[in-house]
């Protein structure tokens, strides 16, 4: 049973402040990403993370209901990885809750993401699979690294990737590249947990995605606005929408 069907998780998380969705007033704003790119839609993972029983019980039933009791039976390595081109349609319906106890596959060993958003969902993780975590931090080239645990990493783990919001998957794809880097006898689990995906899609390479709210959110470069007859903006979008919050949820006449 698909855990997460007992939670309204788009209700829990707009309650917190974390889930936004333009209503097509045409006085509201949209929204400004870091991307420079304008969206009808924004997950503000900070203000999940600001509550650990939530983050603690967002990640417990993610574990319960996703991939994982299948996909730790199809873990890979790296080479295996890069054969694999398609990704393994979702099949939920034959997941066994109680994975930790009757995990029919090799042990989760290592949990890992980014830092900062991913850092909370991944000790929340490692807590629930009995196992380590670790966080990789961001160079000014845009790599990932994970100096601060190199140390403390085997050469064989068994790592599951959290990420708090899947966006691209970049950071997603960073991150196992930095941990192969250092470690490329790892086996990576085939799936990746977030709180929100907003992918429009299904995988990250060979990683299915499993998240507890997969909005369909829109994003447009200026002057392509879908939903105006010339493109153009009708009020200016709002800039670092975690800091201004105020202005795309309050009234609008």
């Amino acid at each position: 049973m698909d855990t997460r069907s007992l939670v309204n998780w788009k209700k829990k998380f707009e309650d917190v402040g974390a889930f936004w969705r333009h209503d097509q007033n045409p006085l509201r704003p949209y929204a400004r990403l870091t991307s420079g790119r304008i969206s009808d839609g924004f997950f503000d993972a900070d203000r999940v993370t600001a509550h650990p029983s939530l983050v603690y019980q967002a990640i417990g039933h993610l574990m319960q209901a996703s991939e994982l009791e299948r996909a730790l039976r199809l873990i890979r390595t790296p080479e295996e990885c890069a054969l694999r081109k398609h990704a393994v349609a979702s099949t939920l319906n034959d997941l066994r809750p109680s994975y930790v106890e009757e995990r029919r596959g090799p042990r989760i060993t290592l949990v890992v993401g980014a830092a900062y958003g991913a850092i909370t969902p991944a000790y929340a993780a490692a807590h629930h699979a009995e196992a380590r975590m670790a966080f990789a931090v961001k160079r000014e080239d845009g790599t990932f690294t994970f100096d601060r645990f190199e140390a403390s990493i085997g050469e064989q783990e068994v790592v599951l990737i959290i990420e708090d919001t899947v966006t691209t998957g970049g950071t997603v794809r960073k991150i196992r590249d930095a941990l192969i880097r250092i470690r490329p006898k790892s086996r990576f689990i085939p799936c990746v947990l977030s709180f929100c995906n907003r992918s429009n899609t299904i995988a990250i390479d060979d990683m299915e995605i499993a998240s507890l709210i997969s909005p369909d959110i829109r994003s447009w470069k200026e002057g392509e606005n879908p939903y105006t007859p010339d493109g153009r903006e009708l009020v200016p979008p709002v800039s670092e929408p975690k800091l201004h919050s105020h202005e795309l949820t309050r009234t609008y006449p």
